[in-house]
């Protein structure tokens, strides 16, 4: 899995890159552990990594598969069928 985020420099705080990227990972753990899609043992596990030398992609590849894509995908939304007036 490779994320990319693309965001103004202005909304980026002056901080080093690798400590926003700990601060992301952080709230990952701390809203995947919240919807219960994660133990509070991995949590730990992904918050305390900050002390290893393992890449991010590497730690993503550690995570449980939590489904298939097809689960994840979002059905295409057509909109709103046009209505009639009365007039």
């Amino acid at each position: 899995m490779h994320l990319t985020l693309d965001l103004p420099d202005d909304l980026v705080p002056a901080k080093p890159l690798d400590e926003i990227a700990r601060e992301l990972l952080r709230a990952g753990a701390m809203y995947w552990l919240v919807r219960g899609e994660i133990s509070a043992e991995q949590a730990k596990a992904i918050t305390a990594s900050d002390a290893r030398d393992e890449s991010f992609k590497a730690l993503l590849m550690s995570m449980p598969d939590v489904g298939d894509d097809v689960d994840f995908e979002r059905a295409v939304d057509l909109g709103r069928s046009e209505g009639s007036w009365d007039t």
